[in-house]
């Protein structure tokens, strides 16, 4: 269960804490504006001391660099003082007419201790 608010101009804000059902969730905010050339994510999360990832998952191969993830033509940047990025490879059942299992890049940032509001920019 959650909440989406939609404000003048370009920004909406979905409340997802419900979503996932761990009681220890008690906030997860997040704030997307979308503007001429990038996308900017910003979450607000209370996971009651849990340790958080925040994951991406692509069918491209992401490349790495500091302080971003090159995904396609487009790049995600993101603060590593605020997490620390892993990519790992997952098969995923597709949902194309065959039961075919194909390779998801899963793109994670686990968050350091004392962060509640990471941001990420993807610039198209």
């Amino acid at each position: 269960s959650g909440e989406i608010t939609v404000s003048e101009g370009s920004t909406v804000t979905v409340q997802m804490s419900g979503a996932y059902g761990v009681p220890e969730l008690k906030k997860l905010l997040r704030t997307v504006t979308f503007d001429d050339n990038k996308i900017t994510l910003t979450d607000s999360i209370d996971a009651g001391g849990l340790d958080v990832t925040e994951r991406f998952v692509t069918l491209i191969k992401p490349e790495t660099g500091e302080n971003f993830v090159k995904v396609g033509g487009g790049v995600l940047r993101y603060n590593s003082d605020e997490a620390d990025l892993t990519v790992g490879t997952e098969m995923f059942e597709s949902h194309s007419y065959t039961t075919e299992l194909v390779p998801v890049y899963c793109i994670d940032f686990a968050l350091k201790n004392g962060v509640t509001e990471p941001k990420f920019v993807f610039d198209l």
